[in-house]
């Protein structure tokens, strides 16, 4: 997936078993300088945040050390979209249709700033839920970004139950 203005992508299955969407997380990078965020919409007005390069900015230390770490932990069990064939995949998606109207940006406080560069294992809102997923059952990616960034999304990691 790849977005340089406000997108929309839609997450389907083709299976006729329904199941549950329990956790879906994304890698990736932005390039440039603007606000990226990654929302899964349910289509009932409820949006998760999946990804968002806005963080909190780092005060001064005085002492001791500061130890951080990437949004997100490693899943056991995840499956990669891009190496699973249409056939034996859960999960498909496919470029939306319309553009994705946003409202204009909002300024950052200055408490917050962007961060460009890769991030991996991403969710934000996603790590936990349950959403029923069948055949006929389509959900909303919405990517919102500023003019100047750019979001490259390489893997798609998600855990069901069936």
């Amino acid at each position: 997936m790849y977005a340089a203005e406000p997108s929309r992508f839609v997450l389907f299955s083709e299976k006729d078993q329904a199941f549950a969407l329990t956790s879906l997380r994304l890698s990736g990078e932005v390039i440039g300088e603007g606000r990226a965020e990654i929302i899964l919409d349910n289509g009932l007005g409820q949006e998760l945040r999946i990804y968002s390069n806005v963080k909190q900015k780092q005060g001064n230390m005085i002492t001791g050390m500061a130890v951080t770490a990437e949004e997100g932990e490693p899943l056991p069990a995840d499956a990669k979209i891009d190496n699973v064939a249409a056939e034996q995949a859960w999960l498909m998606i496919t470029p939306g249709e319309g553009t994705l109207q946003e409202s204009p940006s909002m300024e950052l406080g200055d408490d917050k700033q962007t961060i460009a560069g890769k991030f991996q294992n991403t969710c934000l809102d996603t790590c936990y839920m349950n959403m029923k997923m069948q055949k006929g059952l389509y959900y909303t990616i919405k990517v919102r970004v500023d003019p100047g960034a750019e979001v490259r999304i390489n893997e798609l990691k998600y855990m069901l139950e069936v």
